[in-house]
């Protein structure tokens, strides 16, 4: 199964637009950073954003003012700051104005220019004013930011997050960039590189209630009201055809409707040896219930795969042999620690004696019990101390540990001397490290 978005009917808010806020997902689904600069959802996020940005580009005015002002006739010092104001009272076509009067721009007015051109909807002289700002220079990392917002803007998902990749190379502690590329993974599925990008948000920065509840939600591969999702994703392929992710999003989201032929028909453009491209067919031939069919499509996929080992393993237990699914968990758990369905797996194919039988069975429970209790959580509602404390717990037992150190830091956040969540959280952190220090060479 791959993972998807859909809008959350009992415990968020959804909007359809893109906007610089979290849609959180279905029963089951993903949770997304919506997209930005449309009117309904334009808000908080996109003007930190901006306003982070102009006080960048403020800096290095001032630090050029000085010289500037001995220049004779117009003063560059007066024109950027009658430009920053404009900017920050939202008065885009102004701000293109005053700096056209520069006859002699730097980086900072370039940077300006683009965002008022992306504001203004003009990608094609934003992305000329990005071109204009030194590779390796003090705004290369948000005039990274800004390319993928613009490639954003296009439905361009490759370029967007290459350049959001970059925007992170010169600078890992830029926040708006992983939740870009939280929004686009979980827009495409990628389940593996979403709960990365959470675990990464969540080292830069302490997590709102909110993320932390859609990073535990991201766990989970199935996904309710995929009506949500497909225009984006056929926004993204007629953009570029070429974009494997979203198209085989974009055949998951068909199968989840029941469109198999129309599955089909889009992942027929993708190689054969595509892997996630072949699982995605096996879980069509699945859905037909068409299982010889199943055993030569995973008979020629490789064997070193996470979500094919699960397959084979799902097909072994409906064939009635445990041992080999046995086998097929086994891998999947060494490939993807803790993912639902191998969790489950493991349940039903170890033997009584097996020595983790008990901790197997443990983990899935837990993992059933946190999904049930994020299913019923009231986001409206000032979350309470003692949730964030049972939710650590649960994150802990189901094998979460990055989701359950968030949630007893939260519950500090919340209550500073609070003594269960100051000795849980010690005792995990210490865990972690414990663990880490195992695993590292020469240890």
């Amino acid at each position: 199964m791959s993972i998807g978005i859909a809008s959350r009917s009992k415990t968020g808010f959804r909007s359809s637009r893109p906007g610089p806020v979290l849609l959180p997902a279905g029963r089951l689904g993903v949770p997304l950073m919506v997209k930005p600069d449309r009117p309904r959802t334009s808000g908080l996020r996109s003007g930190r954003l901006i306003k982070s940005t102009l006080s960048i580009v403020a800096l290095i005015t001032c630090l050029a003012m000085g010289r500037l002002l001995l220049r004779p006739g117009a003063d560059p010092a007066k024109i950027r700051l009658l430009a920053n104001q404009a900017a920050q009272a939202g008065r885009w076509d102004q701000v293109e104005t005053h700096l056209d009067r520069l006859s002699d721009p730097n980086p900072g007015d370039f940077l300006l220019r683009a965002i008022a051109a992306n504001k203004l909807k003009q990608p094609d002289r934003a992305e000329e004013a990005l071109r204009r700002i030194p590779a390796d220079g003090p705004l290369a990392a948000q005039a990274a930011l800004w390319k993928g917002r613009l490639e954003l803007s296009r439905f361009r998902a490759r370029p967007m997050e290459q350049a959001l990749r970059r925007a992170l190379e010169l600078d890992p502690k830029l926040v708006e960039a992983q939740r870009l590329l939280i929004y686009l993974h979980g827009t495409q599925g990628r389940r593996k590189e979403l709960l990365k990008r959470f675990a990464a948000l969540a080292e830069t920065s302490p997590l709102s209630f909110e993320l932390i509840n859609h990073w535990c939600i991201s766990h989970n591969d199935i996904f309710s009201e995929p009506l949500k999702l497909k225009t984006d994703l056929e926004k993204f392929l007629a953009a570029d055809p070429d974009d494997r992710w979203s198209r085989i999003a974009l055949a998951t989201n068909e199968r989840i409707l029941g469109h198999l032929d129309r599955a089909d028909e889009i992942l027929s453009y993708l190689p054969d040896s595509d892997a996630e491209g072949l699982a995605c067919r096996v879980e069509v031939a699945f859905d037909r219930g068409d299982y010889p069919l199943v055993e030569r499509l995973l008979a020629s996929g490789p064997r070193d795969h996470a979500q094919l080992a699960r397959l084979r393993g799902r097909l072994a237990l409906r064939q009635g042999d445990r041992a080999a699914a046995l086998v097929h968990y086994r891998l999947s758990d060494a490939l993807e620690p803790n993912h639902t369905e191998t969790t489950y797996g493991l349940a039903q194919s170890l033997p009584p004696g097996d020595a983790r039988v008990s901790e197997i069975h443990s983990i899935r429970h837990s993992q059933r019990k946190l999904e049930e209790m994020l299913t019923t959580i009231d986001l409206n509602k000032t979350p309470k101390i003692q949730l964030c404390r049972d939710l650590g717990a649960l994150c802990e037992a189901s094998a979460y540990l990055p989701e359950a150190i968030a949630w007893y830091r939260l519950a500090i956040t919340l209550d500073p001397i609070n003594r269960e969540a100051q000795q849980a959280l010690f005792r995990l952190k210490t865990t972690v490290s414990q663990a880490k220090r195992q695993r590292s060479p020469g240890s």
